[in-house]
C-alpha cells in the first residue's frame, strides 16, 4: 500500500525475503516492472496478489457466472462508469506523474479496466483513449475515457474521473439475450433482463477488503488460487499504457499479446 513507483522495489524485496504479496493496484509504473515483480515471486516460490477489490463483491461473481453461462446471450457491449470527487492537493503523490504513473485512469481506470476483463474472461485487444485535465489542470489526467475490443469482438467504454460529484450508474452490460444494469446508492440496485423478464435486487454493501484478504490467506495457506494474480496486474498495465499512448497520438492502438510468465 505505497505510492505505485515503490511497487516494484517493494515487492521484489518481499519476494527476496520469502514473504507472500498483496500488492495494492494499479500492480506498477510499466509492464517491465510487472514482468519483473512476477518473475521475483515465481522464483522464491511466494504469492502475488494485486488489489482488484471489485473482483470481490458478490454482485460481480454472480454477473460473470450469468455471462459464463450464456443467459445474457454472446455480449455485444459493456460499460463502466467510475467516477466520483475526489480533490488532490498540489504536491500530493497522486498528483506526480514520476510517482504515480498517470492520474485517474492509473488510479480508478485500473480498476474499471480490470472489470471489464474479469466479468468477461476475455483479453483486450484495442483501445483509443481521450484524457484531460482541463478543469483543474492537474499534472496528471483527472478524467479518462477509453474505448476498446475485446478479442473476442465485445465493445467496451470505461470512463472515470476525480472531479464528479456523483455518479449513478456502475455498469452496463448488453448480450443478445440480456442487459444488466447497476446503480448505485445506499445499496447497489442490480437489474437484469432476459427475454424480456425483468428482476431486480438490492445488494448491500460489503467489505470487500476484508472479502480480499480473508481469500489471499487461504492463498498463503493453499487453500485456494489468487483470484486476481500477478499476471491480471500486468495484463492491466498493457491496456493502461496501450491507452495512454493513443492518448497522445491520437491513435488507435493494438495491445501486445499476452506474455509467458514462464518466460518472466
Amino acid at each position: 500500500a505505497t505510492p505505485v513507483y515503490l511497487h516494484c522495489e517493494h515487492v521484489i524485496a518481499a519476494a527476496g525475503h520469502g514473504k507472500h504479496v498483496l500488492c495494492e493496484k494499479p500492480m506498477a509504473m510499466n509492464v517491465s516492472e510487472c514482468e519483473r515483480m512476477i518473475a521475483a515471486c515465481n522464483q522464491n516460490g511466494v504469492q502475488l496478489e494485486v488489489c482488484f477489490v471489485l473482483r470481490f463483491h458478490s454482485c460481480f461473481r454472480e454477473i460473470k457466472q450469468l455471462i459464463a453461462n450464456g443467459e445474457l446471450g454472446e455480449i455485444v457491449e459493456m460499460r463502466v462508469p467510475l467516477l466520483k470527487l475526489y480533490p488532490i492537493a498540489e504536491g500530493l503523490w497522486r498528483r506526480d506523474p514520476a510517482r504515480a504513473g498517470g492520474g485517474v485512469l492509473m488510479d480508478m481506470g485500473s480498476h474499471a479496466i480490470d472489470l471489464v476483463a474479469y466479468l468477461l474472461d476475455d483479453d483486450i485487444s484495442k483501445v483509443a483513449a481521450f484524457l484531460d485535465s482541463r478543469i483543474n489542470k492537474w499534472e496528471v489526467e483527472e478524467t479518462a475515457l477509453v474505448l476498446m475490443q475485446t478479442k473476442g469482438g465485445v465493445h467496451a467504454v470505461i470512463d472515470t474521473s476525480f472531479i464528479v460529484p456523483y455518479s449513478e450508474v456502475v455498469l452496463e452490460i448488453y448480450g443478445i439475450k440480456g442487459s444488466v444494469l447497476i446503480t448505485n446508492g445506499q445499496e447497489w440496485k442490480v437489474r437484469v433482463c432476459v427475454d424480456n423478464s425483468v428482476r431486480e435486487e438490492l445488494k448491500p454493501v460489503e467489505n470487500l477488503y476484508r472479502a480480499m484478504v480473508e481469500h489471499f490467506c487461504k492463498c498463503i495457506n493453499g487453500e485456494e488460487d489468487p483470484i486476481a494474480p500477478g499476471v491480471a496486474g500486468l495484463r492491466n498495465i498493457q491496456v493502461i499504457s496501450s491507452a495512454y499512448d493513443s492518448a497522445r497520438t491520437g491513435r488507435i492502438i493494438s495491445v501486445p499479446d499476452f506474455f509467458d510468465v514462464d518466460k518472466a
